[in-house]
């Protein structure tokens, strides 16, 4: 009998001032909407902390340390792969 796991994958990018929610930094400024992005994601991780097998996966790849306070007990992190999203969404599933 086979067993089937499943996992759900998380796309984050490290909270970067400047890098991320760009267009609500042009309204906000570059800090405030990097605020309001970790907030965001700080949000929506404590509403799956109870499932297994999160796996975050983030940009930049030097990122590591800046989503390591993010992961849970069997959670796991890496860095997404080179190329669009596409690409990246099927390396994250294969």
């Amino acid at each position: 009998m086979s067993t089937h796991t499943s996992r759900l994958v998380v796309f984050l990018k490290a909270p970067r001032s400047g890098l991320v929610k760009t267009r609500l930094a042009e309204a906000l400024g570059a800090d405030a909407a990097c605020a309001a992005y970790r907030q965001l994601v700080e949000a929506l991780l404590a509403h799956l902390a109870p499932l297994p097998a999160v796996e975050l996966c983030f940009t930049p790849a030097d990122a590591s340390a800046e989503i390591h306070p993010w992961l849970r007990n069997d959670w796991s992190a890496c860095p997404q792969s080179e190329g669009d999203l596409g690409e990246r969404l099927h390396a994250a599933f294969t």
